[in-house]
């Protein structure tokens, strides 16, 4: 009897240490993905099929390999220049302003004429803009900028019943899904801000080049706190890891903060929002739990990919140098700043003039 009173207590006394150690990495991994207290929709794991990740991993033996093995390396050359893609099939951001009819923004165009000026002033040499069709051609990197719909189709070109059957290319009407599939394979850049991480949500491939992610809905629009998760080249310019930035301010405005729907998966995880600094929250399907990101990198099917979800406020591509842009200024938009460097070094990194998500 007292020896199995004896082995009853060891027993106990080791799932009492055993419920301590849980609720101790539990309390680690309060921040940290895959503790994300979301629903099972937005943290399943969806495999579209190419090779996808972030820059390191760890093998099943333990040993450390890359993804660097996802960016194919052709030998092609890619020029010190960008192409920004603006074009909508769905609501557009009033950041973008009116639609495009050719390069040049006008007055309203400020997310696309305050992200040349960016790109420009960090040393690179030609920055296109476009909303007629996403062909990179041989930039170092293709952004695009608060797209919406499915946005790559060439929407109002008929094809005729005589023309069904044909091989040429007068009823082409995929030519940019076709165009960004095969830069992406020749190893470019993309780059996907604010809405476009809710693009063409009906084509699997764009969907896994957002790092498996897609926005499913947002609460109000909102200040909020951002840190930084990773070191990176594109997050140098903010701070290390545990930096934080407010976004936005009480009475000045913030940002959609979108909850994702396919949640990202094997990236590398730049920046969070901090749920505790939200007002307004989702408490319906999908919402998120503690860890949400808003930006993240990884390879995939040969190209470099950064996204980001942060972008709403027109005023987030404000020149900064304007004392008016600045802090006491009537234009004043808090984290302005970081976002800009954010969004700079993650279109250089993904040309590959800095290193890339290491």
């Amino acid at each position: 009897m007292n020896r199995q009173r004896y082995r009853q207590a060891i027993v106990t006394a080791g799932l009492a240490l055993s419920a301590i150690s849980v609720g101790i990495q539990n309390a680690e991994a309060a921040r940290s993905p895959p503790s994300l207290g979301a629903t099972n929709d937005s943290i399943s794991t969806f495999t579209y099929g190419p090779c996808l990740g972030p820059a390191l991993y760890q093998a099943v033996d333990g040993t450390s390999k890359s993804y660097g093995a996802c960016w194919h390396n052709w030998g092609d050359t890619f020029s010190n220049s960008v192409v920004i893609w603006s074009r909508t099939a769905a609501e557009r951001n009033g950041a973008l302003g009116n639609p495009m009819s050719g390069g040049t923004p006008d007055a309203t165009n400020v997310a696309q004429a305050g992200l040349r000026r960016l790109l420009l002033a960090a040393g690179v040499a030609t920055v296109t803009i476009s909303e007629t069709g996403a062909n990179p051609g041989s930039a170092g990197a293709i952004v695009f900028l608060d797209n919406s719909g499915d946005v790559l189709w060439d929407h109002g070109k008929a094809v005729a019943a005589s023309g069904a059957t044909s091989n040429t290319t007068g009823a082409y009407v995929t030519a940019s899904y076709v165009n960004l599939r095969q830069y992406v394979r020749d190893g470019g850049g993309f780059v996907a801000i604010h809405n476009a991480v809710g693009a063409e949500r009906n084509w699997n491939y764009y969907v896994g080049l957002l790092g498996g992610a897609s926005t499913y809905d947002s609460a109000a629009i909102q200040p909020g706190t951002v840190q930084i998760e990773a070191s990176d080249s594109s997050t140098a310019g903010v701070g290390s890891p545990g930096t934080q930035f407010a976004l936005g301010a009480a009475g000045v405005g913030g940002d959609t903060f979108y909850n994702l729907v396919p949640y990202p998966t094997k990236v590398k995880y730049l920046a969070t929002v901090l749920e505790g600094s939200l007002t307004t929250k989702q408490s319906v399907h999908p919402g998120h739990g503690i860890f949400h990101p808003v930006a993240w990198c990884h390879y995939y099917d040969g190209a470099r990919a950064w996204v980001t979800t942060l972008g709403q406020d027109p005023r987030l591509w404000a020149d900064l140098s304007l004392p008016i842009n600045q802090p006491g200024g009537a234009n004043y938009f808090p984290g302005a700043a970081q976002f800009q460097s954010l969004v700079v070094n993650g279109v250089l990194s993904a040309m590959g003039r800095l290193p890339f998500c290491t």
